[in-house]
């Protein structure tokens, strides 16, 4: 982990690329290709306003490059009781890395299309 003295008491994190803060949750989502097709099931973890980690079960079909559609499921903070809107995101591929039978994909949220 890459650190920077920018005090003498005090170090800085300077490989962290997070911009926005991360939603202390996980949702469960569907990834679709530009025709609206299903792609594969995913969960969506460490969440932000600008973007998402998902994990999904790697497959022949799951793209590593270029854009996808992402359905999640997200709760709602303000309704108690586990109440989810559902929300509609056109993403680009940010990053991928291979975990096993898994895959972890970092997507940049483009565009709120529901």
């Amino acid at each position: 982990m890459a650190l920077e003295q920018s005090h003498p008491d005090k170090q800085v994190n300077t490989r962290d690329r997070r911009r926005d803060e991360r939603v202390g949750t996980s949702a469960p989502g569907v990834l679709r290709d530009s025709e609206q097709r299903f792609i594969a099931k995913c969960v969506g973890i460490n969440i932000s306003t600008t973007g998402v980690f998902l994990m999904t079960h790697d497959t022949p079909e799951l793209p590593r490059t270029g854009q996808v559609y992402l359905e999640m499921a997200l709760p709602e903070e303000s309704i108690p009781g586990g109440v989810q809107s559902r929300t509609l995101h056109r993403c680009r591929i940010v990053r991928v890395k291979q975990l096993g039978d898994l895959v972890g994909m970092g997507v940049e949220l483009l565009e709120k299309l529901a």
